[in-house]
């Protein structure tokens, strides 16, 4: 008898085993709680026939039945009716195997019920505490077997310690896939959302944006991308602290994410960056949503930041922009909208532009201004750090940044400007884009001697032209020898091949700016021209930089060419931040 109890046990752990994989398939979590039911109820009906067909074992099939309708009552999350459901389950298979005109019948019914009510409650702990579960196992077991006609002392005890031992093994599986799961939602958690703030990640906003563009693709239907940065964050940090700026952004999540609700729209709120956010606006035109973006700056605007006793004001700049039927890609639409985010810093801050237009200039209005600069990493395309910044400067002219023809400021004034930008750089390599006839002055010669002498960085003037060899071999010579680097920076065919292959020895950097491509791609003309100048770098062993990466198109092809460093608006779409 021992024998055959044994192993009854280990044939009741096999279906308990198959039992909790199948409870853990996705086809049966997918179900909803009636569905389920349905599948026990059939489970239960299988081993209901087995016990009034097959002469011995009959036993065994019982404790598995009071196992598989059992354990379901405890699953997460389950709304009262649904428990009534399942409870019912177990009645009426209760009483298919119990006489019903027992005396001790409406006993086991009515501690059924109260087990039932006490259970609910808590059926959290019982499923999830082993000291609780088998309590209930041990509790339940005991009515069930204390309730059979026909069996003796000996066989309760035996087949209850069976059901205990399969609800022990039920337990232990069903705690290790909760741990699992939990894991994977805490890992899903850490992906999916930004642990400062809680807002979404970058990496859930891609596959967010990414999913509601083909939706928007395959129906047509509106979408839209606003992209925000708060305004002189560096400011906050550099007064402050970093703590503070860690203030500053959770303030301004829990800002956005509540007037967000408030205005009941239909949004996903993300932290894309340091101080960048974005909202998707699936089913929503940006003439739609216009008024509400306005008076989202407006509540921002108004909004005190109170941090350590002090009462703070933040601002941010917003660009705006909707799904085209054109749009190859979501990276299209991210593009625009990053772009007339750009263009919000350049007309002020704190102001929304959407289509290249900007219905407001914010408080602070437009002002004209003399100079401007920004810098724009080179990247290595392999790995994606930074291999150098390089300074561009421009001009305000007419309502527009052009770059400055004559940058005419004292040598002291260009030392600060290079020194405030190199503080700030994460990479201490630092170009600079000027032409010959600047560096023949004074001022500027001066300014970046002075700059490279006192600086921690290795600086490198970009030179687009080659007006007279002698000239440029001269001003190159005279810059190196206090150790800057020079680089050729040709547009396209502004630098002509022999031009650069006469002057070659005294360059330390080669960068290229490649034409867009046609409808039908890149041209033969082009491979040509920028493998010529590749392989003009790659002789004298100098490093090549591919300008003009904007798109995936971009990238690829310098990938495929071998191409270390790239640079353009693929990698960083500037905005004008210090202005002199």
């Amino acid at each position: 008898m021992l024998s055959i109890w044994l192993g009854h046990i280990l044939l009741g752990s096999f279906f308990v085993a198959g039992y909790m994989a199948m409870c853990n398939a996705p086809w049966y979590r997918r179900l909803t709680p009636v569905p389920q039911a349905l599948v026990t109820i059939v489970i239960a009906l299988l081993l209901q026939a087995l016990i009034m067909t097959v002469p011995t074992g009959q036993h065994l099939y019982m404790s598995l039945q009071l196992l598989i309708i059992a354990y379901p009552v405890l699953a997460d999350d389950l709304a009262a009716p649904h428990y009534v459901l399942r409870w019912l389950v177990i009645f009426g298979f209760w009483w298919v195997n119990h006489p019903w005109l027992d005396p001790t019948a409406l006993a086991v019914g009515t501690l059924l019920a109260l087990t039932a009510a006490v259970v609910y409650p808590i059926r959290n702990t019982v499923h999830y505490r082993w000291w609780a579960n088998t309590i209930f196992a041990l509790w339940l077991c005991c009515l069930f077997w204390y309730h059979m006609p026909g069996t003796t002392i000996a066989i309760q005890v035996r087949y209850s310690l069976m059901y205990l031992v399969m609800n022990a093994y039920a337990f232990i599986t069903w705690s290790h896939d909760q741990r699992e799961a939990q894991a994977k939602e805490a890992l899903a958690a850490k992906v999916n959302y930004d642990t400062l703030t809680n807002a979404g990640s970058l990496s859930k906003f891609r596959a967010d944006a990414n999913q509601e563009f083909a939706d928007a693709q395959q129906h047509h239907a509106p979408m839209t991308i606003l992209a925000m940065d708060i305004d002189n964050f560096k400011n906050v940090n550099d007064t402050f602290g970093h703590p503070a700026g860690d203030a500053a952004l959770i303030h301004m999540a829990a800002l956005l994410e509540d007037f967000l609700q408030d205005v009941d729209a239909n949004y996903r709120l993300y932290r894309t960056g340091g101080e960048e956010f974005a909202v998707l606006l699936p089913g929503q035109t940006t003439d739609e949503f216009l008024p509400t973006a306005q008076q989202c700056l407006e509540t921002v605007r108004r909004a005190h930041f109170d941090y350590h006793g002090r009462s703070n004001r933040l601002t941010v700049s917003m660009g705006m922009t909707e799904w085209h039927p054109g749009d190859q890609s979501v990276n299209d639409i991210i593009q625009r909208a990053d772009h007339n985010l750009y263009l919000s810093k350049q007309r002020g801050r704190d102001c929304i532009t959407m289509n290249d237009q900007t219905p407001e200039t914010s408080h602070l209005r437009e002002v004209t201004l003399t100079y401007a600069f920004y810098t724009q990493p080179i990247v290595n395309i392999n790995t994606a750090d930074v291999f150098a910044s390089e300074l561009r400067l421009r001009t305000y002219d007419d309502g527009e940044w052009r770059r400055a023809d004559d940058f005419n400021v004292g040598a002291s004034t260009l030392t600060h400007i290079l020194m405030h930008v190199a503080e700030q750089l994460s990479v201490h390599r630092l170009n600079g884009d000027f032409s010959l006839a600047e560096l023949q002055t004074t001022a500027i010669h001066d300014g970046l001697i002075e700059f490279n002498r006192d600086a921690n960085v290795t600086f490198t003037i970009e030179l687009t032209a080659i007006p007279d060899q002698a000239t440029f071999l001269q001003v190159a010579r005279d810059y190196r020898q206090y150790g800057i680097h020079i680089a050729l920076a040709n547009t396209g065919w502004d630098i002509s091949y022999a031009d650069a292959c006469a002057v070659i020895d005294q360059v330390d950097m080669v960068k290229f700016t490649m034409d867009q491509p046609g409808p039908d791609g890149y041209s033969p003309t082009q491979f040509a021209k920028i493998s010529e100048w590749r392989n003009l770098a790659e002789s004298h062993h100098l490093p090549f930089v591919m300008h003009g990466i904007d798109s995936d198109r971009d990238l690829k092809l310098a990938r495929t060419m071998g191409i270390k460093y790239g640079q353009g608006y693929y990698f960083s779409r500037s905005v004008l931040p210090r202005i002199v």
